[in-house]
Protein backbone atom coordinates (compact mmCIF):
# COMPACT_ATOMS: atom_id res chain seq x y z
CA UNK A 1 0.00 0.00 0.00
CA UNK A 2 2.92 2.49 0.71
CA UNK A 3 4.13 2.12 -3.23
CA UNK A 4 0.99 3.23 -4.54
CA UNK A 5 1.34 6.80 -4.58
CA UNK A 6 -1.50 9.53 -5.18
CA UNK A 7 -1.87 10.91 -8.57
CA UNK A 8 -3.92 13.72 -9.87
CA UNK A 9 -2.98 15.18 -13.56
CA UNK A 10 -5.59 17.83 -14.11
CA UNK A 11 -4.54 18.59 -18.11
CA UNK A 12 -6.97 19.02 -20.59
CA UNK A 13 -4.93 17.32 -23.53
CA UNK A 14 -6.49 17.39 -26.88
CA UNK A 15 -5.82 14.48 -29.49
CA UNK A 16 -7.84 14.74 -32.11
CA UNK A 17 -11.58 12.84 -31.66
CA UNK A 18 -10.68 12.51 -28.41
CA UNK A 19 -9.16 14.71 -24.78
CA UNK A 20 -8.23 13.79 -21.62
CA UNK A 21 -9.24 15.86 -18.64
CA UNK A 22 -7.89 14.07 -15.30
CA UNK A 23 -5.98 11.08 -14.68
CA UNK A 24 -4.38 9.38 -11.73
CA UNK A 25 -4.75 6.83 -9.10
CA UNK A 26 -5.58 6.97 -5.32
CA UNK A 27 -6.38 5.30 -2.24
CA UNK A 28 -9.68 6.13 -0.63
CA UNK A 29 -10.60 5.32 3.06
CA UNK A 30 -7.46 6.49 5.00
CA UNK A 31 -9.02 8.22 7.49
CA UNK A 32 -11.87 9.37 5.11
CA UNK A 33 -14.71 7.03 3.80
CA UNK A 34 -15.44 8.92 0.73
CA UNK A 35 -14.14 10.29 -2.65
CA UNK A 36 -16.31 13.41 -2.44
CA UNK A 37 -18.84 14.38 -5.36
CA UNK A 38 -17.83 15.66 -8.18
CA UNK A 39 -19.04 16.77 -11.69
CA UNK A 40 -17.88 15.35 -14.88
CA UNK A 41 -19.10 18.36 -17.08
CA UNK A 42 -18.84 17.07 -20.91
CA UNK A 43 -16.61 14.27 -19.83
CA UNK A 44 -16.63 10.59 -19.36
CA UNK A 45 -15.07 9.18 -16.49
CA UNK A 46 -13.81 5.57 -16.11
CA UNK A 47 -13.39 4.27 -12.50
CA UNK A 48 -11.10 1.22 -11.60
CA UNK A 49 -11.44 -0.82 -8.22
CA UNK A 50 -8.22 -2.41 -7.94
CA UNK A 51 -8.27 -3.33 -4.27
CA UNK A 52 -11.28 -3.20 -1.39
CA UNK A 53 -15.05 -2.24 -2.03
CA UNK A 54 -17.93 0.00 -1.22
CA UNK A 55 -20.67 1.99 -3.09
CA UNK A 56 -20.24 4.04 -6.13
CA UNK A 57 -23.13 6.47 -6.92
CA UNK A 58 -24.26 8.41 -9.77
CA UNK A 59 -26.55 11.39 -8.76
CA UNK A 60 -28.24 9.37 -6.01
CA UNK A 61 -28.70 6.03 -7.32
CA UNK A 62 -26.03 3.39 -5.47
CA UNK A 63 -24.27 0.72 -7.24
CA UNK A 64 -22.02 -1.88 -5.32
CA UNK A 65 -18.61 -2.04 -6.73
CA UNK A 66 -15.49 -3.62 -5.72
CA UNK A 67 -11.96 -5.32 -7.04
CA UNK A 68 -12.31 -6.03 -10.79
CA UNK A 69 -15.15 -3.94 -11.69
CA UNK A 70 -14.48 -0.49 -13.45
CA UNK A 71 -17.42 1.94 -12.90
CA UNK A 72 -18.29 4.42 -15.91
CA UNK A 73 -19.52 7.94 -15.58
CA UNK A 74 -21.89 9.54 -18.19
CA UNK A 75 -21.28 13.87 -18.52
CA UNK A 76 -22.91 15.91 -16.72
CA UNK A 77 -23.32 13.30 -13.82
CA UNK A 78 -22.14 13.38 -10.00
CA UNK A 79 -20.30 11.01 -8.80
CA UNK A 80 -19.00 9.80 -5.89
CA UNK A 81 -17.72 6.75 -4.16
CA UNK A 82 -17.99 5.30 -0.46
CA UNK A 83 -16.08 2.69 0.87
CA UNK A 84 -17.25 -0.09 3.42
CA UNK A 85 -16.50 0.90 6.64
CA UNK A 86 -13.07 -1.17 7.92
CA UNK A 87 -11.72 -1.30 3.84
CA UNK A 88 -9.45 0.37 2.01
CA UNK A 89 -9.86 1.17 -1.37
CA UNK A 90 -7.46 1.55 -4.46
CA UNK A 91 -8.29 2.87 -7.56
CA UNK A 92 -7.20 4.84 -10.90
CA UNK A 93 -8.98 6.73 -13.29
CA UNK A 94 -9.41 8.83 -16.78
CA UNK A 95 -11.85 10.87 -17.63
CA UNK A 96 -12.04 11.89 -21.04
CA UNK A 97 -14.47 13.58 -23.95
CA UNK A 98 -15.45 11.92 -27.50
CA UNK A 99 -15.62 14.98 -30.41
CA UNK A 100 -16.01 13.12 -33.45
CA UNK A 101 -14.77 10.31 -35.22
CA UNK A 102 -16.09 6.72 -35.68
CA UNK A 103 -17.45 6.08 -31.90
CA UNK A 104 -18.39 9.39 -31.27
CA UNK A 105 -22.04 7.96 -31.92
CA UNK A 106 -21.64 4.46 -30.06
CA UNK A 107 -20.92 6.26 -27.12
CA UNK A 108 -23.13 8.47 -26.97
CA UNK A 109 -25.81 5.95 -27.69
CA UNK A 110 -24.84 4.49 -23.91
CA UNK A 111 -25.24 7.69 -22.91
CA UNK A 112 -28.33 9.88 -24.60
CA UNK A 113 -30.63 6.78 -24.70
CA UNK A 114 -30.49 5.89 -21.22
CA UNK A 115 -28.65 3.65 -20.04
CA UNK A 116 -30.43 2.34 -16.39
CA UNK A 117 -28.25 4.31 -13.64
CA UNK A 118 -27.72 0.44 -11.98
CA UNK A 119 -25.58 -0.78 -15.56
CA UNK A 120 -22.47 0.98 -14.92
CA UNK A 121 -19.99 -1.73 -14.25
CA UNK A 122 -18.36 -3.91 -16.30
CA UNK A 123 -14.79 -5.82 -16.11
CA UNK A 124 -12.17 -5.65 -18.51
CA UNK A 125 -8.54 -6.42 -16.93
CA UNK A 126 -6.88 -5.11 -19.60
CA UNK A 127 -8.42 -0.93 -18.61
CA UNK A 128 -6.12 -0.29 -14.91
CA UNK A 129 -3.00 -0.86 -17.55
CA UNK A 130 -4.13 1.23 -20.17
CA UNK A 131 -4.92 3.78 -17.59
CA UNK A 132 -1.47 3.43 -16.09
CA UNK A 133 0.32 4.29 -19.75
CA UNK A 134 -1.99 7.43 -20.20
CA UNK A 135 -0.82 8.68 -16.72
CA UNK A 136 2.74 7.84 -17.45
CA UNK A 137 2.59 9.79 -20.80
CA UNK A 138 0.50 12.40 -19.02
CA UNK A 139 3.55 12.76 -16.51
CA UNK A 140 6.72 12.38 -18.77
CA UNK A 141 5.50 14.09 -22.04
CA UNK A 142 7.70 12.41 -24.12
CA UNK A 143 8.36 12.32 -27.93
CA UNK A 144 5.34 11.41 -29.95
CA UNK A 145 3.25 11.07 -26.58
CA UNK A 146 0.06 12.64 -28.08
CA UNK A 147 0.08 9.92 -30.45
CA UNK A 148 0.31 7.18 -27.79
CA UNK A 149 -2.47 8.83 -25.86
CA UNK A 150 -4.55 8.66 -29.01
CA UNK A 151 -3.77 5.32 -29.40
CA UNK A 152 -4.83 3.86 -25.99
CA UNK A 153 -7.31 6.03 -25.62
CA UNK A 154 -9.30 4.46 -28.50
CA UNK A 155 -8.42 1.44 -27.34
CA UNK A 156 -10.40 2.30 -23.60
CA UNK A 157 -13.20 3.39 -25.45
CA UNK A 158 -13.39 -0.22 -27.69
CA UNK A 159 -13.19 -1.82 -24.38
CA UNK A 160 -16.20 0.60 -22.73
CA UNK A 161 -18.15 -0.17 -25.92
CA UNK A 162 -17.56 -3.95 -25.45
CA UNK A 163 -18.02 -4.20 -21.79
CA UNK A 164 -21.59 -2.25 -21.85
CA UNK A 165 -22.82 -3.90 -25.17
CA UNK A 166 -25.18 -6.35 -22.93
CA UNK A 167 -26.75 -3.53 -21.35
CA UNK A 168 -29.51 -2.51 -23.17
CA UNK A 169 -31.17 1.48 -23.17
CA UNK A 170 -34.48 1.74 -20.83
CA UNK A 171 -36.69 3.10 -24.11
CA UNK A 172 -40.62 4.13 -23.48
CA UNK A 173 -42.90 1.46 -23.92
CA UNK A 174 -46.64 2.04 -25.50
CA UNK A 175 -47.82 2.68 -22.06
CA UNK A 176 -45.11 4.07 -19.87
CA UNK A 177 -46.33 4.17 -15.97
CA UNK A 178 -46.11 7.76 -15.07
CA UNK A 179 -42.95 6.96 -13.15
CA UNK A 180 -41.11 5.82 -16.29
CA UNK A 181 -41.64 8.75 -18.82
CA UNK A 182 -41.15 11.32 -16.42
CA UNK A 183 -37.66 9.34 -15.93
CA UNK A 184 -37.18 9.85 -19.64
CA UNK A 185 -38.38 13.49 -19.19
CA UNK A 186 -35.59 14.28 -16.50
CA UNK A 187 -32.94 12.13 -18.39
CA UNK A 188 -33.40 13.97 -21.24
CA UNK A 189 -32.94 17.28 -19.16
CA UNK A 190 -29.46 15.95 -17.53
CA UNK A 191 -28.53 14.79 -20.98
CA UNK A 192 -29.23 18.22 -22.93
CA UNK A 193 -28.46 20.41 -20.43
CA UNK A 194 -26.13 22.85 -22.43
CA UNK A 195 -28.55 22.56 -25.55
CA UNK A 196 -32.29 23.04 -24.61
CA UNK A 197 -33.54 26.18 -26.16
CA UNK A 198 -37.12 25.57 -24.62
CA UNK A 199 -38.59 22.88 -22.45
CA UNK A 200 -41.41 22.22 -25.72
CA UNK A 201 -38.15 20.12 -27.07
CA UNK A 202 -38.31 17.46 -24.26
CA UNK A 203 -42.54 16.55 -25.23
CA UNK A 204 -40.83 16.55 -28.89
CA UNK A 205 -38.09 14.04 -27.57
CA UNK A 206 -40.67 12.06 -25.71
CA UNK A 207 -43.78 11.77 -28.46
CA UNK A 208 -46.36 13.74 -26.21
CA UNK A 209 -47.94 16.55 -26.00
CA UNK A 210 -46.00 19.22 -23.27
CA UNK A 211 -49.42 20.20 -21.38
CA UNK A 212 -49.94 16.80 -20.19
CA UNK A 213 -46.27 16.16 -19.62
CA UNK A 214 -45.87 19.10 -17.71
CA UNK A 215 -48.78 18.25 -15.53
CA UNK A 216 -47.55 14.34 -15.44
CA UNK A 217 -44.63 15.30 -14.60
CA UNK A 218 -45.47 18.11 -11.55
CA UNK A 219 -48.15 15.31 -10.09
CA UNK A 220 -45.27 12.64 -10.25
CA UNK A 221 -42.29 14.61 -9.09
CA UNK A 222 -43.72 17.48 -6.85
CA UNK A 223 -42.13 19.88 -9.20
CA UNK A 224 -42.47 21.22 -12.20
CA UNK A 225 -40.17 20.83 -15.36
CA UNK A 226 -39.18 24.17 -15.51
CA UNK A 227 -38.05 24.01 -11.53
CA UNK A 228 -36.47 20.74 -12.47
CA UNK A 229 -34.56 22.13 -15.68
CA UNK A 230 -33.41 25.33 -13.29
CA UNK A 231 -32.70 23.83 -10.31
CA UNK A 232 -30.12 21.28 -12.74
CA UNK A 233 -28.65 23.97 -14.79
CA UNK A 234 -27.85 26.11 -11.54
CA UNK A 235 -26.31 22.87 -10.32
CA UNK A 236 -24.22 22.43 -13.43
CA UNK A 237 -23.31 26.35 -12.96
CA UNK A 238 -22.11 25.97 -9.62
CA UNK A 239 -20.12 22.87 -10.27
CA UNK A 240 -18.58 24.70 -13.60
CA UNK A 241 -17.24 27.65 -11.02
CA UNK A 242 -15.80 24.82 -8.83
CA UNK A 243 -13.43 23.21 -11.34
CA UNK A 244 -12.22 26.80 -12.08
CA UNK A 245 -11.34 26.69 -15.56
CA UNK A 246 -13.57 28.71 -17.12
CA UNK A 247 -14.62 32.07 -16.36
CA UNK A 248 -18.57 33.56 -15.42
CA UNK A 249 -18.97 35.13 -18.76
CA UNK A 250 -17.91 31.46 -20.38
CA UNK A 251 -20.18 29.33 -18.18
CA UNK A 252 -23.32 31.50 -18.52
CA UNK A 253 -22.62 31.03 -22.47
CA UNK A 254 -21.76 27.62 -22.23
CA UNK A 255 -25.45 27.11 -20.24
CA UNK A 256 -27.13 29.05 -22.73
CA UNK A 257 -27.47 32.21 -20.59
CA UNK A 258 -28.26 35.14 -22.94
CA UNK A 259 -25.65 36.91 -20.94
CA UNK A 260 -23.53 37.50 -17.53
CA UNK A 261 -26.46 39.60 -15.96
CA UNK A 262 -29.22 37.24 -16.73
CA UNK A 263 -26.77 34.28 -15.65
CA UNK A 264 -26.18 36.00 -12.07
CA UNK A 265 -29.37 36.97 -11.48
CA UNK A 266 -30.62 33.40 -11.87
CA UNK A 267 -27.78 32.26 -9.79
CA UNK A 268 -28.46 34.40 -6.50
CA UNK A 269 -32.24 33.44 -6.82
CA UNK A 270 -31.98 29.67 -6.36
CA UNK A 271 -28.15 30.23 -4.26
CA UNK A 272 -29.00 33.64 -2.42
CA UNK A 273 -25.71 34.95 -3.31
CA UNK A 274 -23.87 36.31 -6.63
CA UNK A 275 -21.93 33.58 -8.40
CA UNK A 276 -18.83 36.31 -8.34
CA UNK A 277 -18.94 36.28 -4.31
CA UNK A 278 -18.87 32.09 -4.31
CA UNK A 279 -16.61 32.52 -7.12
CA UNK A 280 -14.26 34.00 -5.01
CA UNK A 281 -14.88 32.11 -1.63
CA UNK A 282 -13.18 29.01 -3.54
CA UNK A 283 -9.94 31.38 -4.18
CA UNK A 284 -9.56 32.03 -1.11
Amino acid sequence: MRNFPTIQIDRLKFLGAYSIGHAGQGIIGEGELTLRRHYHGNQYELTCILEGEGTSYHGNTPQHVQAGDIYVSFPLEYHKIEVTPGTIMRQCFVTFSVNSGKYFEKLNHLWLDNIAPENRVFRDPYVPGLIEKIVGELQNNALYASDVLAVVMEEIILRVLRGMASYEPQGLTANPTAEDLCRHVSHYIDTHLYTIKHLSEVAEAVSYNYSYLSSCFKKTTGQTMTDYYVSRRLQAAKALIEEQTQSLTEIARTLGYSGIYSFSKAFRDYYGYPPREYQNSLKK
